[in-house]
């Protein structure tokens, strides 16, 4: 085990002091790298809309929550599919009009409210089962969980490399993402499909769970 890193089920976490302390951290990634987070925002818009317009879901007229979704490109990308959509985060980014203040680990939306759940930055999350469970809580029977990752430190990258995880902002890292799904199936979704999208640098697998 790294130094300052723990185990929690399949999955290792960098160790904090507090709650506290692990939202300073998560919020301070978009004051120190703004630059670098807007790139990475837009980025995020243009491949989930390429990748959208390939599924089989009937987008108009969804709710739809993204989570951590910081300047909120993903949740512009799923509006020009017509849908009903908003993020959440630690850190919002000011008065943008797609993110709301809030925390994946405790959701402020009712029981069954919300039509798709997205995530994408499962790496930044420090207690994954909790909102494996907010994710359930909030979706409608059958709704879809819309996941996106990229590859566990013990994969390898298409140039034969290893996979590295771990950025001094992150909090979450596991071996191989097909873990990661099964132990999402197993807190009450199905896998339906997925994909590969190499143009997502930072999470270019994809996922569609169903909600039992």
């Amino acid at each position: 085990m790294k130094d300052g890193w723990e185990r929690i089920g399949i999955f290792r976490r960098r160790v904090y002091p507090d709650t506290e302390q692990y939202v300073i951290r998560q919020s301070a990634k978009l004051v120190s790298k703004e630059a670098w987070c807007r790139k990475v925002d837009h980025n995020n818009m243009v491949c989930l809309a390429a990748v959208l317009v390939k599924q089989e879901i009937p987008f108009p007229g969804l709710s739809v929550l993204c989570l951590a979704a910081r300047l909120g490109g993903e949740v512009r990308a799923f509006r020009q599919q017509g849908c009903f959509a908003i993020g959440i985060d630690v850190n919002p980014g000011g008065k943008s009009g797609t993110v709301l203040h809030g925390d994946f680990h405790h959701l402020q939306f009712a029981d069954s409210s919300i039509d798709l759940v997205y995530l994408n930055c499962l790496d930044h999350a420090r207690e994954p089962y909790r909102v494996f469970g907010e994710i359930r809580r909030v979706l409608k029977p059958g709704g879809v969980f819309y996941f996106e990752t990229e590859n566990g430190y013990m994969e390898k990258t298409p140039d034969g490399t290893e996979a590295k995880m771990s950025d001094p902002f992150d909090c979450l890292e596991w071996a191989y993402r097909d873990e990661v799904v099964s132990e999402i199936e197993k807190t009450g979704f199905s896998k339906e499909s997925a994909y590969h999208y190499p143009a997502a640098k930072a999470h270019p697998y994809g996922y569609i769970l169903r909600r039992g």
